[in-house]
């Protein structure tokens, strides 16, 4: 075969823009002419083997007609072809792949495109039998089916891809073997470890479809198994299982075809307490057998966790069969962004296809996307750019413009600071530490325990040993108002970004929202809060009240034993921070010893004084641009002293000063002013008099203010 033609017919037309939808028009040469009986398939993939469009010969055995721009045509010596085109093309490396079935021919042409859309071929050969071009062009010849065209569109599945031509080769090999006739096939091992990159995706799931040898794939969701508000609480497992009879399970020891059945399992962290034993018990009713495969699907902490609760698993699982979604690639996240925008039925001009490309570009360039996933495009697209895209439409209606005139995204609807992921450097974080009023311990504690992650990450760079297993969990003590909060916020960003924690925001508890009210619900609730605090920092406030040494019966014990599963686990994408009085919180330790040894740092929150409670009080004023006469200033002081005296223990700190602002001194200058006439200078609405500082402290003392707004932090 020869490539006599090849080119890119973009949707920019003669527009020059370096990333581009479109079409391509080849035109090949056959040694020969071509037979009406000859079948000919055309696939054109990129270097990452992610199918970018593909085109065949009419079958008259075609259940549907194929649409013109997606067949090859016979003419004499020739075979012509439009390939149409769902992914936006991108400079770099691609081949065309050309095979015949009836003939045998199979033919790669390697080529590039450039800046200006323009293709260079740079080789040709014939291809190998069994060889990467042979099984995918078999694959799609045999199965043109939507599990295996999904396998072969999506971005970032390059392992999977991998996956499927070694078992193809396999299988070859195996049919083979079998032609000898006395030689008999051999039995591969199918059981699959699919380790998730940002967490179980719907996308995933349809790929391990995708590539499981088995008539029917039952999935199951391990957060579902056991359901202890029901009144049988394993019913759902019970029907999971009973899923292998409804397929007939038990025929199928008589049939010649291997692993007809298989089970998806996911959210596997469900399984790290008793539960899961239960469900290996069920497990092992039908399971290992060689009619039957089991996927395992999670992150690499809830796969490892399982595997070492469960050591005699891990013989069933063979290297080869251990898959791991790989993050994408600044080009391959270009792609997953419209295929999200098709999804929300959105068009692009090709000026705003190519300016959507090259801010991608830019922040693959710059490291940015290194933690972007399909989530954060998915939630630009369907937040910020639907809705910049309707207010232009809308606007353009309203203009007197027809609606084809709107019909597609343009540039100015896409704008790259809220399109890019926010990532903050470690030096800003330490930087916006520092900015805290006092804390000065606490702030060097921090510091110090990043290092300590640096450090590790660092000597793991360098090929030394590191620590891979150290633990970040916590215990926070002091009175309200100290800042608990705040400091765990800031941890949870520095450590997400050193790549410890994979989302570093704070999911804050007490006991209330852990505990149920009836048997078995506790258990359901920690389940889905915990599941919830993946990749985060929970902070369990007055977490002593979850332990009463006078009750065994108290179900405070069963929120502490599920918290106990998650604080001994390795590498686990999670922080806990236990918050209290360090009175109780060392009663809580000294109660149960189990915990004791699960937080290996404990800091310790002092009192702020009066000039740091004056100046946080001068920081909330400051954002609200209010000012203080010197009287008020100096009866504020005064009071935040006598007050700071007075309480002691139950003095609630910043928390009470941004309680006596908010709730006191400010209504108290509202009252002031509406009540006087005529007053509409702008310092009279920015001066704070003595007389609001005295009222609104009455107004405190009295019980008729609002309740105070939650404190976010106070910065220098």
């Amino acid at each position: 075969m020869e490539l006599k033609t090849i080119t890119l017919q973009t949707q920019s037309g003669n527009q020059d823009y370096v990333y581009n939808f479109g079409d391509i028009e080849t035109v090949i040469g056959l040694p020969h002419r071509a037979s009406v009986t000859e079948h000919y398939l055309m696939m054109v993939f990129n270097d990452r083997l992610t199918l970018m469009a593909d085109a065949r010969t009419r079958n008259n055995n075609d259940s549907a007609p194929l649409p013109d721009n997606n067949v090859v045509r016979r003419s004499r010596s020739q075979l012509k072809a439009t390939l149409h085109s769902t992914m936006v093309w991108i400079p770099g490396n691609y081949f065309l792949v050309v095979r015949c079935d009836e003939t045998g021919e199979l033919c790669r042409f390697d080529f590039s495109l450039d800046e200006c859309s323009t293709f260079h071929v740079t080789g040709s050969r014939d291809c190998e039998r069994y060889g990467v071009e042979d099984m995918l062009s078999g694959k799609l010849f045999k199965f043109n089916s939507h599990a295996l065209r999904l396998l072969l569109t999506r971005p970032s599945f390059g392992q999977f891809r991998e996956w499927v031509i070694k078992r193809a080769q396999e299988d070859e090999f195996n049919e083979k073997r079998a032609e000898l006739g006395k030689v008999q096939p051999m039995t591969p091992n199918r059981n699959m470890l699919v380790y998730s990159h940002g967490g179980v995706s719907r996308l995933g799931r349809e790929a391990i479809n995708a590539i499981s040898d088995v008539v029917d794939m039952v999935e199951g969701d391990c957060a579902t198994f056991i359901d202890r508000t029901c009144p049988n609480p394993y019913e759902n497992l019970n029907s999971i299982f009973s899923e292998r009879i409804r397929f007939g399970f038990d025929s199928l020891t008589e049939s010649k075809n291997d692993y007809q059945i298989g089970m998806l399992f996911y959210n596997l962290w469900a399984l790290n307490d008793g539960d899961g034993r239960l469900f290996m018990a069920k497990l092992d009713t039908c399971w290992p057998n060689k009619k039957y495969s089991v996927v395992f699907y999670g992150t690499r902490q809830e796969i490892d966790t399982l595997m070492e609760q469960n050591p005699s698993l891990r013989s069933h699982f063979l290297k080869h069969n251990c898959i791991e979604e790989e993050p994408p690639t600044a080009e391959e996240l270009m792609q997953l962004f419209f295929i999200e925008a098709d999804e929300a039925k959105l068009r692009f001009s090709p000026a705003a296809v190519d300016k959507v490309c090259r801010i991608i570009a830019e922040a693959g360039r710059s490291g940015i996307t290194a933690r972007w996933d399909v989530n954060d495009l998915h939630r630009y697209v369907h937040d910020t750019l639907q809705y910049n895209y309707s207010r232009h439409a809308v606007t353009d209606l309203q203009s007197g413009y027809g609606i084809k005139h709107s019909i597609e995204v343009i540039p100015e609807d896409i704008v790259s600071e809220a399109m890019l992921p926010h990532e903050v450097s470690i030096d800003g974080l330490f930087e916006e530490l520092d900015a805290l009023v006092g804390l000065d311990d606490i702030k060097r504690h921090i510091v110090t325990l990043a290092n300590r992650v640096r450090f590790n990450s660092q000597r793991r760079q360098l090929g030394l040993p590191f620590e891979d297993s150290a633990v970040y969990h916590s215990v926070f003590t002091g009175n309200p108002g100290t800042g608990k909060t705040t400091v765990a916020k800031m941890m949870g960003k520095m450590l997400h970004t050193l790549g410890l924690l994979s989302k570093g925001d704070v999911i804050a508890v007490e006991r209330s929202k852990m505990v149920g009210e009836y048997i078995g619900q506790t258990e359901q609730i920690m389940k889905r809060l915990l599941n919830e605090a993946r990749g985060n920092v929970l902070f369990v406030d007055e977490a002593y009240t979850l332990y009463k040494a006078d009750s065994d019966k108290d179900v405070g014990r069963i929120a502490i034993e599920c918290l106990l599963t998650a604080l001994s686990g390795k590498n686990p994408d999670m922080v806990v921070i236990f918050a209290g009085y360090k009175e109780k919180m060392d009663a809580l330790f000294s109660m149960n010893d189990g915990l004791r040894g699960r937080f290996p740092y404990h800091f310790r929150f002092p009192d702020y004084n009066t000039d740091q409670l004056m100046q946080i009080a001068q920081l909330i004023l400051a954002q609200g641009q209010y000012i203080l006469t010197p009287d008020a200033e100096a009866l504020l002081r005064q009071i935040i002293s006598s007050e700071a005296q007075r309480h002691e223990e139950q003095f609630g700190n910043a928390r009470w000063v941004d309680h006596l602002v908010s709730n006191g001194i400010l209504p108290a200058m509202a009252d002031r002013l509406m009540t006087a006439m005529h007053v509409y200078d702008k310092a009279s609405y920015q001066t704070i008099q003595a007389i609001d500082v005295k009222q609104g402290r009455a107004k405190l003392e009295s019980g008729t203010v609002m309740p105070s707004r939650t404190l976010i932090g106070f910065r220098a």
